[in-house]
């Protein structure tokens, strides 16, 4: 009996020294990143997508008439008379606005000049037929008659400010009184009919684009409405200001929807691909120049160097990528290669 006893009274001890130790020991957690590498890191994975993309391009300018021309004064002159209003249409070489200068005593002087050197020419015609003048008299009496034709337009000219084209007249910025200027525009004539739209691009851009390739044309001021055009002129050489190709689109314009002033918007396609493999551009990473995106095999990670493609607003084709991967879509950004990682979504049609 007394052996039972003291055989418990050890198993006693033995038991509160192992308690007390166990009571007295500390609990260290273990860190998040510790758990993700046990576990796996939580990602949303989404499927790539094989569709048709197109890359476009978008570009703002003002819409002008596709026969469009500002006009100025050919002197510091007060307008006397107006004689065309806004929507008006007009020929070329109509008059526009009288000036108050008038320089008559120059225009009777051009017109006496034309008058003899008229005369002269006929006289000095009569002449070499008969052979009484060499073809240096004639020439020299031609070319007498030209210039006093240029003068006497000329001074008439400076008595008046006409349109250079046919078409209508889309802005008027003198009144009777208003001083006209060479520096000033005074009036804008353009046809309304047909439009086009100037834009200016990159040399890259500029590359891309054709004569009679498609674009879109939209403006805020006619919200849903569309307008088709077409590339008609490209520039050969960059602007010297600022290094860039102009660009010329035009379209039709029958109903005069599209007022001249508006600011366009022109989508044009530059690239298209049939059998793209795509992924949603937001989940590309870039590291030190190079675009990463994070791709799913066995259970672990892959990161691939992604060669870019064309793409859309949404898409990005990569060259470099299969039809059927299932890419990293959400939890990518604390990745490396081969990671273990959970998924938490099954792959959906993000991709698309």
């Amino acid at each position: 009996m007394k052996k039972i006893l003291i055989l418990f009274l050890i198993i006693l001890v033995v038991l509160v020294v192992w308690k007390a130790s166990t009571l007295g020991a500390k609990y260290v957690p273990k860190s998040i990143p510790a758990i993700q590498e046990e576990q796996g890191y939580p990602v949303e994975v989404v499927k790539a997508k094989t569709i048709s993309i197109k890359e476009e391009h978008e570009y703002l300018g003002p819409v002008k008439g596709l026969l469009h021309a500002d006009i100025y004064g050919f002197l510091a002159e007060k307008v006397s008379k107006v004689h065309v209003k806004v929507g008006q249409n007009v020929r070329a070489g109509q008059t526009l606005y009288s000036l108050r200068y008038n320089p008559q005593t120059m225009l009777n002087v051009a017109q006496a000049g034309h008058r003899y050197a008229a005369v002269n020419f006929m006289r000095i015609m009569r002449l070499h037929r008969d052979g009484a003048a060499t073809d240096m008299q004639l020439d020299q009496a031609k070319y007498a008659l030209e210039n006093a034709s240029a003068q006497t337009a000329n001074a008439s000219k400076m008595m008046r400010i006409e349109s250079p084209i046919n078409g209508k007249v889309i802005s008027l910025f003198l009144n009777q009184g208003d001083l006209a200027s060479p520096m000033n525009i005074a009036a804008v004539i353009g046809r309304t009919d047909s439009i086009r739209v100037e834009i200016k691009v990159g040399e890259m851009e500029a590359a891309k684009l054709k004569i009679s390739q498609s674009a879109e044309i939209t403006t805020n001021a006619l919200p849903g409405k569309k307008f088709m055009g077409e590339i008609y002129q490209i520039n050969q050489s960059v602007d010297s200001k600022d290094k860039q190709y102009k660009i010329y689109i035009k379209a039709a314009n029958t109903n005069d929807e599209l007022r001249l002033g508006y600011m366009a918007k022109v989508k044009i396609v530059v690239n298209e691909e049939k059998n793209a493999v795509v992924v949603p551009k937001d989940i590309i990473l870039k590291d030190r120049g190079n675009y990463i995106i994070y791709i799913l095999e066995n259970g672990k990670v892959k990161a691939l160097k992604a060669e870019l493609g064309i793409s859309d607003e949404k898409n990005q084709q990569i060259l470099n990528l299969s039809p059927d991967a299932t890419i990293i879509a959400k939890g990518q950004h604390t990745l490396y290669d081969g990671a273990k990682v959970k998924v938490v979504e099954q792959p959906s049609e993000k991709g698309k």
